[in-house]
């Protein structure tokens, strides 16, 4: 089954997460596209998985690098790339995501994302 991509931040299938840093830890753009929400899914699932919560709000990559290396612990050496290659500020991004819509924010995680962590 598949799930359509959501606008709302908390939900599995939000339209614009950015990089998932590991299994509990993710990355999304905001829906008005004017900030980077470090996000934290809570151990507890429902029917549906847990909501994401926001935890940090960046508008440099910097303070995004610093927040999710200080809250997340290990970070997949894909979603640190990710996150090096985004632009210095926020402001520099379209207002619309030019990643393509992934149906889960699963589908981000590396493989061996497990083993490879920095």
């Amino acid at each position: 089954m598949t799930t359509a991509p959501s606008h709302r931040e908390s939900d599995e299938a939000y339209r614009g997460v950015v990089a998932l840093l590991n299994d509990r830890w993710g990355v999304i753009v905001c829906k008005d596209g004017i900030q980077w929400i470090l996000q934290r899914q809570d151990a507890g699932k429902s029917l549906h998985g847990a909501p994401w919560r926001g935890r940090s709000y960046c508008r440099t990559r910097q303070a995004l690098i610093r927040d999710a290396r200080y809250h997340a612990g290990d970070i997949s050496p894909a979603a640190l790339s990710i996150l090096e290659a985004l632009p210095a500020t926020i402001d520099i991004l379209p207002t619309k995501m030019a990643r393509p819509v992934l149906e889960h924010r699963r589908a981000l995680v590396p493989a061996n994302s497990e083993k490879e962590t920095l």
